[in-house]
């Protein structure tokens, strides 16, 4: 979610409830309705509820205004409040999503297993000749890589699969 402020991820997820279950049109167009300007002003009206109290303590808080300036400064403040804090959620785990990905990829590409067959027998790259300055991709693997489920010169196929 784009702009969330220091709302939990318990709160949103309310709020994303709350839409889901009372307006029809976003069971269908779920993502347009989550990712967007709707879930958005949700949490904004969320936000300036929670945090009544502590906007009205505001200094630039207009006590003698009318209702109407009252709580649009009060939505003004919270929107500004949800651009200003996201990802001050003591409960959100960032994460690198390319990292992950790259390190799923590596995990995949280098691991030695039966899953993996000769490829896996660290044969990358032996096509086009020994590494640059004989660099060894497999120096300083994780052990958890080698499965141990695999021994050298195993085939790639179930022997009963050929007769």
């Amino acid at each position: 979610v784009k702009y969330c402020g220091d709302l939990t991820a318990v709160q949103q997820a309310q709020v994303a409830h709350w839409i889901f279950d009372n307006i029809e049109e976003a069971r269908e167009t779920v993502v347009q309705w989550l990712g967007c300007a709707p879930f958005a002003h949700a949490l904004s009206i969320m936000l300036a509820h929670h945090k009544r109290s502590i906007l009205e303590a505001d200094a630039d808080y207009p006590r003698d205004g009318t209702m109407e300036a009252q709580d649009e400064f009060i939505l003004d403040t919270a929107w500004m409040t949800l651009l200003k804090e996201t990802g001050s959620s003591t409960d959100v785990i960032h994460t690198d999503v390319d990292l992950e990905c790259l390190s799923v990829f590596e995990h995949r590409l280098f691991e030695k297993s039966a899953r993996s067959g000769s490829a896996g027998n660290y044969q990358w790259g032996l096509d086009a000749g020994n590494h640059q300055d004989d660099w060894d991709p497999y120096a300083g693997l994780l052990s958890h890589w080698n499965h141990e489920d695999r021994n050298e010169g195993d085939p790639d196929y179930d022997e009963n699969e050929l007769e």
